[in-house]
């Protein structure tokens, strides 16, 4: 069920984003382009981010009402940014436009400080539909720490060390997350086996009316995947299978 070579290229996969100052910022700046992981969230390399941009001001730099949008809509950046590009853009639309935006930080949207807790708790969401919260309770306050930093860091191997406590066999309940036409999104409380004790399958629990393109991390998926095997290889760090359906 463990696919090395999968986890660690859902890992390294990177995304060309081109960032632009918004009208927040009266003089003309060039915009920025970077590469940056799917996994990873915008929260954690936006300073990153304002450091690949010439003659703005440190005070810009330093700002707390920093925030992101696509297309005039604020970017969800508590979602793993292989999410929102597969949200709100596509493999057509390279490198993905994001606009930096500096002021009126909108009320829906998440403070930067506040994405370790975030992170987290949406961990323990998973491990509470996985193991009734049994392991990440067993962890040390350290390995908490360790699992969070290495996103920040991008250690593949320290992330691992600790996560895979996290995908042993023993799954009660698939944690997975689907994002249907327009964004509505769904938080499904899935079993491993169906009524006919099966093992479900994309294709048994999304129960679609018609064709669409069912994809995670960007690649389309068969319709008879497992859930587990997703679960233990292609789980965001959040250890939610995170689903984006499309219209074909």
């Amino acid at each position: 069920m463990d696919d090395y070579e999968v986890r660690r290229n859902t890992w390294e996969a990177t995304i060309p984003i081109e960032f632009k100052l918004g009208p927040d910022i009266v003089h003309s700046v060039k915009p920025a382009f970077l590469m940056l992981k799917r996994v990873e969230y915008f929260p954690l390399v936006i300073n990153k981010v304002l450091q690949n941009f010439t003659n703005i001001s440190s005070t810009v730099r330093e700002t707390e009402d920093i925030w992101l949008e696509c297309n005039g809509q604020p970017l969800k950046w508590h979602y793993p940014i292989g999410v929102l590009y597969d949200l709100h853009s596509g493999p057509e639309q390279l490198p993905w436009s994001v606009t930096v935006r500096l002021k009126a930080f909108p009320d829906e949207l998440v403070r930067k400080e506040e994405m370790r807790n975030l992170f987290l708790q949406n961990v323990k969401e998973a491990d509470q539909l996985k193991h009734r919260g049994n392991i990440i309770s067993d962890m040390k306050a350290e390995e908490h720490n360790k699992l969070f930093e290495s996103i920040a860091q991008g250690r593949f191997d320290d992330f691992w060390s600790i996560n895979s406590k996290l995908m042993d066999e023993n799954i009660i309940n698939v944690p997975i997350k689907v994002y249907f036409p327009r964004q509505i999104m769904k938080q499904l409380l899935i079993g491993l086996k169906n009524d006919e004790n099966e093992d479900n399958t994309l294709e048994k629990v999304l129960e679609l009316d018609k064709e669409y393109n069912v994809i995670s991390h960007g690649v389309p998926l068969p319709l008879q995947t497992p859930l587990l095997w997703l679960a233990r290889n292609m789980a965001y760090p959040d250890n939610f299978i995170h689903i984006i359906v499309k219209d074909k």
